[in-house]
């Protein structure tokens, strides 16, 4: 059965050492001068400073140059509603549309959760910068950077993917393909694989990553 194109961002799925995701995630705040929208799914950086509360600012991951990348400090797993503080646990007078996609639009102070755990492998789609992408098993171990493509203000889904497309065995490119995602909707090889990654260059890892095979 073919894969399905969905690209829907990174999604924690267990530890390294196979313990599932509980849901652990640490909140961050992002400044209004993001010039970025902010989706669940999304990979961010850690960024200069933090806000009045001292919440620890993040932006959005970018991918850096071909065959390189930029260190990345985990995923964002859920967005705040402008209404509320998180901080002092108080909400603004309203109602909270939750039946609306959920996102933090661009030049907007916020708060976000992020799965941070250096171990953390996530599943994701296998693209070649944002298109079709026929994955090979040689592609395990490999190395990849990151497609920041911009998330849907309809659905609310990250448009971000694993670029294959980039891929070799540098010690800096952010992502390490570990294998295929196990379901049987996903075919392991051919267009639209699911592919499960770890972050290869982890801001608190303290180094520059680790070369791929």
């Amino acid at each position: 059965m073919a894969n399905v194109n969905r690209v829907n961002g990174f999604s924690p799925v267990k530890h390294k050492d196979g313990s599932p995701y509980n849901g652990q995630a640490t909140l961050y705040a992002v400044s209004s001068s993001n010039s970025t929208a902010i989706f669940p799914g999304d990979l961010v950086q850690l960024a200069t400073g933090g806000n009045s509360a001292g919440i620890k600012y993040v932006i959005p991951g970018a991918a850096g140059t071909a065959g390189t990348g930029q260190a990345a400090v985990g995923v964002v797993t859920a967005i705040i509603p402008a209404k509320m503080d998180p901080v002092a646990g108080t909400i603004t007078s309203g109602a909270i549309a939750l039946d609306t996609p959920q996102y933090l639009p661009a030049s907007t102070a916020g708060y976000v959760y992020v799965a941070d755990a250096m171990d953390l492998v996530y599943e994701v789609q296998a693209t070649s910068g944002g298109s079709a992408y026929s994955f090979a098993i040689a592609d395990i171990g490999k190395n990849c950077n990151v497609y920041a493509g911009a998330g849907s203000t309809t659905t609310g889904t990250s448009g971000m993917s694993a670029d294959l497309n980039d891929k070799g065995t540098t010690a800096t490119l952010p992502f390490h393909v570990l294998g295929t995602v196990q379901r049987v909707d996903n075919t392991p090889t051919g267009n639209y694989t699911k592919v499960l990654v770890m972050i290869n260059n982890h801001q608190y890892a303290g180094g520059t990553g680790t070369a791929g095979v």
